[in-house]
């Protein structure tokens, strides 16, 4: 047993993540090591009230934690959410918590079990990936040469930025309701064709 126990806090631990009980009826908090870490406790620091585990909880995520829990307590199907904490330290988290409740014979509340994970390093990924996503529409919105883009199979224009219709002196809603071939010099579209569909290949 205590070899299965040291297995679990470690996996906790390797996966960034922890389990919590919550008594609904005794408002008393149960933390898995693993949970402590995350919220920057030592293993066994939490004092189990779960006031102390709101007040770990962003000011700005509070609200929609609560209507979650509320949410979990009316429907009482297991849910699941993200939102960030503070640690004691200052240090803004991001969690994806999962959680589900255990009834009494009389279909009653008896407590809330559930897993937190700190996914904030995959918080990071994504908000670097979507400035990366918004520099590249910026820069195809003003660089001065045509970018384009055609589907393969009708030839039609999908999207097109600014500099083709300023180099062209077409609408964009001309250009995306014609195919690319309108535009091209009746002596090039057959050789124009063919380099497309050997792009495709």
């Amino acid at each position: 047993l205590q070899r299965s126990e040291g297995l679990l806090k470690d996996a906790q631990r390797i996966a960034r993540m922890g389990s919590w009980t919550w008594d609904v009826k005794t408002n008393a908090v149960a933390w898995s090591d693993g949970l402590c870490l995350i919220h920057g406790l030592e293993p066994g620091e939490f004092d189990g009230r779960f006031d102390t585990a709101v007040s770990l909880i962003h000011p700005d995520d509070l609200a929609e934690v609560r209507q979650m829990i509320q949410g979990l307590l009316d429907d009482k199907q297991p849910s699941d959410c993200e939102y960030r904490i503070c640690t004691r330290d200052g240090i803004v988290k991001h969690v994806r918590s999962d959680q589900e409740l255990f009834l009494d014979d009389d279909g009653n509340v008896v407590r809330m079990h559930g897993t937190l994970q700190d996914i904030t390093a995959r918080k990071l990924v994504e908000q670097q990936l979507q400035e990366a996503e918004a520099d590249l529409k910026h820069t195809v919105e003003v660089v001065p040469s045509i970018i384009a883009k055609v589907d393969a199979h009708t030839g039609r224009f999908i999207h097109c930025n600014p500099a083709l219709t300023r180099i062209l002196g077409f609408s964009s809603e001309e250009f995306l309701a014609r195919p690319f071939t309108d535009f091209v010099h009746p002596d090039d579209r057959e050789r124009s064709l063919s380099e497309v569909e050997e792009q495709f290949k």
